[in-house]
């Protein structure tokens, strides 16, 4: 046994050991002093101020994985969660929580059947195997394939808008007419729209928005213009579209020029993007377009409309094609990537639809630089 003085009821020790205060020794009591007796077998560990972590317990879900097993599996499940931005999840309650879909929305999908398929490989398919299944959930893989086998009649009323510059390939090096690529109608270039659809939920996932791809529009035999009708007929049975007025003013040296044009908005309840009435624009406008009217898709929440009030004052409409440029431009810069859709102008009359306005090169130039908004140079 080792002696050492301490006072205050405290060992004064540096010792890391457990210290026992011997009060039994009246002898060994010195004016108030008292003897602290460190006794060595009450340190087994190196460190007895650290936790001592538990052993890691293996989910009632996944029982049949040792813990070797799971902290594998949880591993490679990371690994491909982590290739999409989804990184630090906790698959201890057997789901998975991350953004997927079109557009991403956050869906929840069960690790149980990705575990017995995990359980029945060899572990060095484990990272091969799971990296495949998040991006199959991650693209909506089998709520595509589920479309594909509904019937058009369940389908159709589900279908909603999706405009795009131009369609975006779900796989890599995918082809347009590929059967797992999204089905898409040029209605101007550089303006296409794809069909939106909410499928229900799955064995092993939750209810997701897809877009519909080649593989279902082949099976329900329709074509592009069903399926556009049917997406026109759809809104139709919607609130229309709420308009309000939005102006710009254009300066320069000869001084400022106020120029008009309509933003729309979807109306209270609707859970469509607000571009989608660009396909029943001659049923909606905001008012009577007997030239037609410039139109703008920035992103997949605001549709503009400037009707063609064409004067033969040339100063005042390169003014108006000036303040479109910039409101264009402005809207699409501001949008996240996922909701824009053409920095163009186009064209509109209900008799040929949609044609698309080039904007004069020099002006896209000057933006691509940083160039000023509506107050700089024309």
């Amino acid at each position: 046994m080792q002696r050492m003085e301490s006072s205050g009821g405290v060992a004064t020790s540096g010792d890391p050991r457990h210290a026992i205060v011997d009060r039994s020794n009246q002898d060994d009591q010195r004016d108030g002093h008292y003897t602290v007796c460190l006794h060595r077998t009450l340190a087994p560990v190196a460190v007895p101020w650290m936790a001592v972590p538990d052993e890691q317990v293996v989910p009632d879900w996944c029982g049949y994985f040792n813990p070797d097993d799971y902290d594998r599996f949880c591993a490679a499940l990371e690994e491909a969660c982590g290739c999409y931005g989804a990184e630090g999840r906790d698959f201890d309650e057997g789901l998975l929580t991350m953004y997927a879909g079109h557009p991403p929305e956050e869906c929840f999908f069960s690790l149980s059947g990705l575990a017995t398929r995990c359980r029945d490989s060899t572990p060095a398919d484990w990272d091969s195997i799971c990296f495949r299944q998040v991006a199959h959930w991650v693209e909506g893989q089998a709520h595509r394939d589920r479309l594909t086998r509904t019937p058009f009649a369940e389908v159709e009323p589900l279908l909603r808008v999706w405009l795009s510059e131009r369609p975006e390939p779900t796989y890599q090096g995918g082809q347009p007419d590929g059967p797992d690529e999204c089905f898409a109608v040029p209605i101007a270039d550089g303006l296409y729209v794809s069909f939106l659809a909410r499928v229900p939920e799955l064995d092993d996932a939750s209810e997701m928005t897809v877009l519909v791809p080649n593989s279902a529009v082949t099976a329900w035999q329709t074509s592009a213009e069903q399926l556009l009708e049917s997406v026109r007929a759809g809104l139709r049975r919607l609130p229309p579209p709420i308009w309000e007025t939005h102006t710009v003013r254009v300066e320069d040296e000869t001084g400022c020029t106020p120029v008009e044009m309509y933003l729309t908005t979807a109306a209270p309840g609707t859970d469509i993007p607000a571009s989608s009435w660009a396909v029943l624009l001659d049923e909606v406008a905001p008012a009577p377009l007997p030239r037609g009217a410039y139109v703008l898709v920035p992103e997949q929440n605001t549709l503009i409309v400037m009707p063609n009030d064409e004067t033969p004052d040339a100063e005042t409409s390169w003014d108006r094609w000036w303040a479109l440029f910039h409101v264009a431009n402005t809207h699409y810069d501001n949008a996240d990537h996922a909701s824009r859709v053409t920095r163009q102008s186009f064209g509109f009359n209900p008799f040929d639809w949609y044609r698309a306005r080039p904007w004069p090169q020099r002006w896209v130039d000057e933006h691509q630089a940083g160039a000023t908004g509506p107050t700089g140079h024309r």
